[in-house]
């Protein structure tokens, strides 16, 4: 019997974590992600509350030039986005590099990144005019984007010292693999 490709059915997961982010257009981005279960169990183990509970967010970064992915953003902005796997940003600017980090927000509200993305840059708009810049808007600051600087996520998850020493916000290393014993 003749079987179509429409009727195949798509994997409920996968069998690694991952995050992708894409450009269609000057001002929509689209990105999606899959958390393989053994992150999730190992996250929800760490803070001791199930997956489901825990704030689901999606972190977009937006850089005037090429830097490296940890560099300071020109702004950044975050958006929690539930169950979902994948969520469009309609909000880009045109001319700008984006990358996304997925992740959660701890029992202090602090945005714990699990995977980040590839950078993508935003192409020049239609309605950009010959000086170069957005005919609607600016780029607003990372103070004004956010009520936290991009630098105190990273300061705060330096501080905090986790009851599972093999932990990190990527991988869980057993000590064969190199974590400290």
């Amino acid at each position: 019997m003749f079987h179509s490709p429409l009727t195949a059915v798509w994997p409920p997961t996968y069998r690694h974590s991952f995050i992708h982010l894409m450009v269609q257009s000057p001002h929509v981005l689209f990105v999606y992600w899959d958390v393989h279960e053994r992150k999730r169990n190992m996250i929800a183990a760490h803070y001791r509350t199930p997956w489901s509970s825990l704030p689901k967010i999606i972190r977009f970064y937006a850089y005037e030039e090429e830097t490296t992915a940890f560099d300071r953003p020109a702004m950044w902005v975050d958006i929690e986005v539930g169950e979902t796997s994948s969520w469009y940003y309609r909000e880009a600017i045109p001319k700008m590099i984006y990358a996304a980090d997925y992740g959660i927000a701890n029992q202090d509200g602090q945005f714990v990144p699990l995977l980040r993305s590839n950078k993508s840059r935003t192409p020049r708009s239609k309605s950009m005019t010959t000086a170069g810049t957005e005919s609607h808007g600016a780029i607003v600051s990372s103070a004004d984007a956010h009520p936290q600087h991009p630098d105190s996520a990273s300061s705060i998850l330096s501080d905090y010292h986790s009851p599972f020493e093999q932990f990190s916000t990527y991988t869980l290393y057993t000590t064969q693999e190199g974590a400290k014993s």
